[in-house]
């Protein structure tokens, strides 16, 4: 699977990664922090959701065995900003075009 990337900003605040597995088996995702190179394996339970805490300002990839869905959570001062992580590429492979 493909592995998605994003910065967490590097204004104090809490991050988290939220994972979760839309599949009915249980699945594994691998957080990756490009800064640091820390790596870590976390398990995620068919249907379920774990959640990894990453630190501010780092370059974060995550990719999943199966296809995982993953959003960055942050929290400014009781302020609080959801990212998804989304794949934007074109599902068919190729996209038809029309001159006239």
């Amino acid at each position: 699977v493909t592995p998605r990337f994003i910065t967490v900003p590097a204004a104090p605040s809490i991050s988290k990664l939220s994972i979760a597995n839309p599949n009915a088996k249980a699945t594994q995702a691998t957080v990756t922090n490009l800064v640091s190179g820390t790596r870590s394996t976390v398990n995620i339970p068919g249907l379920g959701s774990t959640v990894v805490e990453v630190p501010a300002g780092s370059l974060v990839s995550v990719a999943g065995v199966q296809p995982v869905a993953a959003s960055l959570v942050m929290d400014f001062d009781w302020q609080l900003a959801v990212l998804g992580l989304l794949d934007y590429q074109n599902l068919g492979g190729s996209v038809s075009v029309l001159v006239r």
